[in-house]
């Protein structure tokens, strides 16, 4: 288990188990990705304003993060340009200021049936708004790790109108 913790460090919590091929190919895959994605959180905590408690502030958090890891272990962010994309930016915009706080993260980001929100679903705009940030004003997703989320509300309403 690896996670952020509130302030400026990682927590990464290892079990043993009998190492199996599946398990080095499972570890091999997603170690290094899953470190660089949470040190970007960290990083945030450390010098900006961490996950936020907008649904925008955590679209962000999440996409920059998920740029992050993948600039740094040289794979592609995997995006996703189809209408359901658009409508869940649509509904993040119409949302934005009504939910606040941790349960509102676990219905975007871990999916909630009865609002209709399937799992990854703010991953998948989060990476989509970071995306068209970074096309239309450059830089690189570790150097915006203090970026203010406000700064990308244009992004989303470019994801939400496209």
């Amino acid at each position: 288990l690896i996670r952020p913790h509130p302030g400026p460090k990682l927590q990464v919590i290892s079990t043993y188990c009998k190492p199996t091929a599946r398990t080095r190919w499972r570890q091999r895959i997603h170690l290094l990705p899953t470190l660089a994605h949470e040190s970007h959180h960290v990083m945030r905590w450390r010098d900006g304003e961490g996950h936020g408690t907008t649904i925008l502030s955590f679209l962000v958090a999440e996409g920059l993060a998920t740029h992050f890891a993948a600039s740094v272990t040289g794979n592609p962010v995997v995006l996703d340009h189809t209408a359901e994309v658009r409508d869940l930016a649509q509904r993040a915009l119409r949302d934005l200021g009504t939910g606040k706080g941790m349960a509102e993260y676990r219905k975007w980001f871990l999916g909630d049936d009865s609002a209709g929100l399937q799992p990854g679903a703010g991953y998948r705009v989060g990476s989509a708004v970071v995306a068209w940030y970074l096309r239309e004003n450059g830089g690189d997703p570790g150097a915006l790790h203090a970026e203010d989320s406000r700064c990308f509300r244009a992004a989303l309403e470019a994801v939400a109108s496209s």
